[in-house]
Order: C-alpha cells, then sequence, then structure tokens
C-alpha cells in the first residue's frame, strides 16, 4: 500500500513534471517564433535599407559621373576662357595703350602748366610795362621831332644879334628848355626799359628751359591726344609764348627811338657876333677907258 501511494505519487510528480516541460518548450518555442519574426524583420528592413542605399549609391554614382562630366565641361570653358582673357588683353593693350600714353601726357601737362604758370604772370606784367613805354616812346618821338623840326626852321644854331629877331631868341630859348626836359624823360625811359629788359630776359631763359618740355608734349599729344583740353590748352601756351619772343622786337624798338634821340642836336642857342661889313679896297684908282 505503501508502494502503491509511493508509486502514484512519483506518477503525479512525473505528471507535473511532464506539464511543466512541456509548458516551458512552448514558451520557448513561441518565444524562438517571435526572435526569429523579430529578425526575419530586420532581415526584411535591412534589405529595403540596403535597397535605398544601392538606389543612393547609384545615385551618387550617377551625380559623379554627371559632376565629372561637368568638371570637364567646366576645364575646357575655363581653356578657353584663359585663351579668350589673353587675346582680349592683348587688344585691349593694344587698343588703349594710346590712351594710357594720353593719361601719362595729361598728368605731364598739368605739371607743366603749374610750373610756368608764375612765369607767365611775370611776363605778362612785363608785356604791359612794355606797352606802356612803347607808348610813351611815341609820344617822345613826337615832342622830339616838333622840337627840332622847330629848332632847325628857326635856324636856332645862327643866331646873330641885331639881326635876328627877340622873338626868335626867346622861341630858341624856349626850344632847348623843352628838349632838356625831352633828355631826361628820356634817360628815365632809358634806364626803365633796360632793367625792364633785364628782368624779361631772367624769365624767358627759365621759360626756353621749360619750352623742350612744352614741345615734347605738344608733339605726343598731337598723335595720341587729339580729344583731350589740355592739347588746346599747351597750344594756347604756345602761341602765347611766341608772342613773349616777339616781345624782344618792341624792346629794340624802343632802345632804336632812344638811339635817334640822341643822334638829335638842340644846342643851347648863342649869339654869334655880327660880321663887319667889308673894308673898301685901298689902291691907286684906275681909268677905265671905253673904246
Amino acid at each position: 500500500m505503501r508502494f502503491y501511494a509511493i508509486a502514484v505519487g512519483a506518477m503525479l510528480w512525473v505528471g507535473a513534471t511532464g506539464s511543466s516541460m512541456a509548458q516551458t518548450m512552448f514558451e520557448q518555442c513561441e518565444r524562438q517564433k517571435t526572435t526569429v519574426v523579430t529578425l526575419e524583420k530586420q532581415s526584411q528592413s535591412l534589405d529595403l535599407d540596403t535597397t535605398l542605399t544601392n538606389n543612393q549609391l547609384m545615385e551618387l554614382q550617377r551625380q559623379e559621373n554627371e559632376l565629372r562630366l561637368k568638371q570637364r565641361m567646366q576645364t575646357t570653358q575655363k581653356i578657353e576662357l584663359q585663351k579668350k582673357i589673353r587675346m582680349e588683353t592683348s587688344e585691349r593693350e593694344r587698343l588703349c595703350s594710346i590712351i594710357q600714353q594720353c593719361e601719362g601726357h595729361e598728368r605731364a601737362a598739368d605739371l607743366l602748366k603749374q610750373r610756368i604758370a608764375p612765369q607767365e604772370d611775370l611776363l605778362r606784367k612785363i608785356r604791359q610795362e612794355i606797352q606802356g613805354r612803347s607808348a610813351e616812346s611815341n609820344r617822345l618821338s613826337g615832342e622830339v621831332d616838333r622840337v627840332s623840326e622847330k629848332y632847325q626852321s628857326l635856324n636856332c644854331d645862327n643866331l646873330v644879334p641885331g639881326q635876328t629877331p627877340q622873338a626868335t631868341i626867346d622861341l630858341c630859348s624856349d626850344l632847348f628848355s623843352q628838349w632838356n626836359k625831352l633828355q631826361a624823360e628820356t634817360n628815365q625811359l632809358d634806364s626803365s626799359i633796360a632793367s625792364l629788359q633785364s628782368s624779361y630776359q631772367k624769365v624767358m631763359q627759365d621759360m626756353r628751359a621749360s619750352k623742350a618740355e612744352l614741345d615734347r608734349l605738344l608733339g605726343g599729344m598731337r598723335g595720341s591726344c587729339g580729344h583731350s583740353s589740355r592739347l588746346a590748352e599747351l597750344e594756347a601756351i604756345e602761341r602765347e609764348q611766341s608772342g613773349y619772343n616777339s616781345m624782344q622786337d618792341d624792346f629794340a624798338r624802343i632802345f632804336s627811338s632812344v638811339k635817334r634821340f640822341r643822334a638829335l642836336k638842340v644846342l643851347k642857342p648863342t649869339l654869334k657876333p655880327a660880321e663887319p661889313a667889308p673894308e673898301p679896297k685901298k689902291g691907286k684908282p684906275r681909268l677905265r677907258v671905253v673904246r
């Protein structure tokens, strides 16, 4: 009985154990199934990701090919563009070198104008002074000729007391006084024109030093700067300088007038003694024979 009880107990334990084991295996199977499903899903998802990645790689490869083609095209364009730049630069240098030279000439012209402006101002003042001296010379010339001609017409060099009217003597004395005054004015004119000429020669010496540069600039600008306003300005300076050169003729003309004034002689009138009447010749009278 006891054995039976033990046997029954053993069977019940085995049954309970078998049932528990069966339940554990089921759970394990389900878990394994779930794991497999999960892994399959992961595999499917990975397949999708792989496909997407492959597609992306293919797209990237396509883009890389396009970019490389674009790069080759850009390189070709760059080479062609560099050629064109060199050609255009050479053409620009050829066409614009004249303009660039002109710009250099214009800068040099501005500096030259600044440098000679004081000389021109001084020469303009000297020219005005010469004009005044020339007018004074013309006035003196008229006065000198008038006095000299009157002096000669009155024969003031040959005044004879008792024979020359007193009015003539007085006129001759007055003419000499006028002449003396004219000589003082002539001396003053001579001195002032000599001083003026000295100033003129000094300025012209400085001006001649800049004339070479003026001539050079004019030669260059007439060839490349016909459109520049500086060319007209330099040509105006050239014409004005030619006028300054002619001022030397004005000096020569005034000095010539002064020299002529000094050559004329108007002396202080003096009375010459009257010549005595000729005495009759002494001798034996001759008898003239009439036939």
